[in-house]
C-alpha cells in the first residue's frame, strides 16, 4: 500500500499495468519463501514427534506452502480494496479475530453457532489446519493410560468392563484410531484432506484473479 502511488504513476504513464508488479512479487516472494518453510517443517516436524511417514512429511509441507500463498495473497487484496493503510490494518485484524475463533481449534465445528459456520470454508487457514490434523491423525492411534479408562482405581483391572474417555473411544478397546478421535472431536473426515486442499488452491486462484485483473 506504500508503494502505491508510485505504482499508480506507472500505470497511468503506460510504463506498466499494476497486475505484472503484483505477480512478480508474489514470484519472488514465493521463491525466499519456499526455502524457508521447508526448513520450518523440518524442525516443526521431528521437534513435535508427528508420525514418521515420508508421504505425511511432504503433505505437512505442501499444507504449509499452500496456506501460505493464500494468506499472502488475501492480504494483498485486502491491501488492493482498501484506501487507506490504517482502514486495512482495523479491517485486517477484525477478519483475523474472527477466522481464528471459528477456525476449529478454539471452538469446533460441532460447537459453533450454525451461522458462523460458513466462515470455515472461506478462511484458508482453518482448510489447511483441518488437513493437517486429518494427514497427521489418520496415521495413529492413541493409546489410553490406566488413569484415563473409566472406571478406574482399585478393584478395576478388567478391560472388559472399561472404557477410554477420549472421543471416538470403544468399550473394552485400550486404544482409539486417530481417524475416529478427529471424527468426533472435530468432525474432520480424513477422506476430506485433498477436498480441503482443493479448497485452497481455488482460494489461491480467486485472490489471485482479485489482484491481478483489476490492473
Amino acid at each position: 500500500m506504500l508503494g502505491r502511488p508510485i505504482v499508480n504513476k506507472y500505470n497511468a504513464y503506460t510504463f506498466q499495468r499494476p497486475s505484472a508488479l503484483w505477480l512478480a512479487q508474489i514470484i519472488i516472494d514465493m521463491t525466499f519463501a519456499v526455502a524457508q518453510i521447508v526448513i520450518f517443517c523440518i524442525i516443526v516436524y521431528f521437534m513435535t514427534g508427528c508420525v514418521r511417514d515420508v508421504g505425511a512429511f511432504f503433505i505437512f509441507v505442501l499444507l504449509n506452502i499452500s496456506g501460505y500463498l493464500a494468506m499472502a495473497l488475501f492480504f494483498r487484496t485486502i491491501g488492493c480494496l482498501c484506501l487507506d493503510f490504517d482502514y486495512a490494518m482495523k479491517f485486517a485484524a477484525w477478519v483475523i479475530t474472527l477466522f481464528v475463533l471459528t477456525s476449529g481449534y478454539l471452538l469446533q465445528a460441532q460447537s459453533q453457532l450454525a451461522w458462523l459456520s460458513w466462515i470455515f470454508w472461506a478462511y484458508v487457514l482453518g482448510l489447511s489446519f483441518c488437513a493437517l490434523m486429518m494427514n497427521e491423525f489418520d496415521r495413529i492411534d492413541l493409546d489410553c493410560t490406566r488413569e484415563s479408562l473409566i472406571p478406574s482405581g482399585p478393584g478395576h483391572n478388567d478391560l472388559e468392563h472399561q472404557v477410554c474417555t477420549l472421543p471416538g473411544s470403544v468399550p473394552s478397546v485400550p486404544s482409539v484410531a486417530g481417524s475416529d478421535y478427529i471424527t468426533t472431536a472435530f468432525s474432520y473426515n480424513p477422506s476430506d484432506l485433498w477436498r480441503n486442499w482443493g479448497l485452497i488452491i481455488a482460494w489461491i486462484i480467486f485472490y489471485l484473479i482479485l489482484n491481478t485483473v483489476p490492473g
